[in-house]
């Protein structure tokens, strides 16, 4: 996206790994809040084979045709906002060591 609307050039890495290792708490936040009330809606258990049955896809089917990813989006945009003010400068400088 960055790259289709002009603002990065093709190619460009944006490490946002070392920000999201810094802040582990909102890492989790933003899995957490699509998987968590999955997971209270899901009905499943695993086969002697090792797939996964689930017992109820009519009622959690939505939840993976159409995920809402909002959160998760909000939360990429912040992470590549902060890292790009306050991360990019550091890691640049380590690599250049």
């Amino acid at each position: 996206m960055l790259t289709r609307d002009g603002l990065a050039e093709q190619g460009l890495i944006i490490p946002v790994s070392a920000h999201m290792l810094q802040n582990k708490t909102e890492y989790d936040r933003a899995l957490e809040s699509y998987s968590k009330p999955l997971m209270k809606r899901v009905q499943c258990f695993i086969l002697e084979n090792g797939d996964l049955n689930i017992d109820n896809p009519d009622d959690v089917g939505p939840f993976f045709r159409y995920p809402d990813l909002t959160v998760q989006s909000e939360y990429l945009a912040k992470t590549i906002l902060s890292t790009i003010h306050e991360d990019l400068f550091d890691e640049l400088y380590f690599l250049q060591r």
